[in-house]
């Protein structure tokens, strides 16, 4: 895989994603995170972004004392953008080399080497955080199973 030049993130295109909350740079660096601390793989990016939201609203889903990115009065109504921007996040990540996907049955995600080494240097609270909840995600619930994604439906009002 070809790996961009320059050897760091360049994830911020232009300057609307810099006054963005929820950047694909900072969507990227928790994806690194989240795939770091994954006991199965690989993971699909449904998976991928229904896990990343339950860790961000961790408190909502009995994983965390506290959501990350503080209280949302409109935070389940952001689950089909999140989605959009995880699946253009986990593109960039591959493009670098630091994400592989296995396309055995259908697009499937895990961190590589370079996405290891990379993240590994991450150790401020925030993503130590992070990496604790998204644990206790994978202790509690069977992604597999998709029992992450039902009980996002359901927090959000979104079942069918």
């Amino acid at each position: 895989m070809k790996k961009e030049k320059g050897g760091c993130l360049k994830m911020i295109e232009n300057k609307q994603n810099l006054s963005s909350f929820n950047t694909r740079y900072e969507v990227s660096l928790r994806l690194l995170l989240l795939l770091s601390e994954a006991t199965i793989w690989p993971l699909s990016s449904l998976e991928i972004a229904d896990i990343d939201f339950m860790t961000i609203y961790g408190k909502e889903f009995g994983v965390s004392d506290i959501n990350l990115n503080g209280d949302n009065k409109f935070k389940f109504g952001q689950l089909k953008d999140r989605k959009k921007l995880i699946e253009e996040s986990l593109k960039k990540l591959v493009r670098l080399g630091w994400v592989y996907v296995n396309t055995k049955n259908g697009f499937k995600y895990m961190i590589n080497d370079h996405g290891t080494e990379y993240i590994s240097k991450m150790d401020d609270t925030y993503s130590r955080q992070y990496r604790q909840t998204v644990k206790s995600i994978f202790k509690k619930y069977d992604v597999r199973n998709l029992s992450v994604i039902k009980e996002a439906e359901k927090k959000s009002g979104e079942n069918k």
